[in-house]
């Protein structure tokens, strides 16, 4: 299921970033979708990942803001080098840019840097989202442990009157 929610977002963006022209030829179809499920692939499951294992080393409950920043610019720097590492290999290897130059040239860090200001605002939104989604996860988790906690903390009680009021009972009757 995951495979094809990001099949059919892969070819709905990849529409957007063709204006249209994505179905013009099979190459171009092609390429520009296989582009698309990379970036979707890169961001989602890289940035899943990241965020998982900011969880387990800061806590939300205990250091809110700490997390919140480290996690921020965590998610946008690698954002931003997923996006320019699949950017980069598919100019380079499927639009047979295999010059010499390839990084010299003037043409290349145009599109670097266009393609770095697009990076960024897609970074900067899936830092947000992630964030989010990181924050409510850890917020369930508090209040969850909260319950189990009150929970506990009712079973000990009765117990303690249990075993108070257990020896009134043998030595009255």
């Amino acid at each position: 299921m995951y495979f094809a929610g990001v099949t059919l977002i892969s070819i709905v963006a990849a529409y957007f970033f063709t204006n249209g022209r994505l179905f013009d030829s099979t190459r171009v179809f092609v390429i520009c979708t296989v582009w698309s499920m990379c970036i979707w692939f890169s961001q989602s499951l890289g940035n899943g990942y990241l965020i998982d294992s900011l969880d387990k080393r800061i806590s939300w409950l205990h250091q809110p803001v700490k997390r919140l920043i480290i996690g921020f610019f965590a998610v946008v720097i690698y954002s931003f080098i997923a996006f320019q590492v699949v950017q980069i290999s598919f100019e380079y290897f499927a639009f047979d840019y295999q010059q010499e130059d390839f990084f010299e040239s003037e043409e290349f860090w145009s599109r670097f840097f266009a393609s770095g200001r697009i990076a960024v605002m897609v970074s900067i939104g899936i830092s947000t989202v992630m964030t989010a989604i990181g924050f409510l996860r850890g917020w369930k988790q508090a209040a969850v442990n909260a319950e189990v906690l009150k929970k506990e903390v009712v079973a000990q009680q009765y117990e303690a009157l249990r075993s108070q009021m257990n020896p009134h009972f043998l030595f009255n009757s």
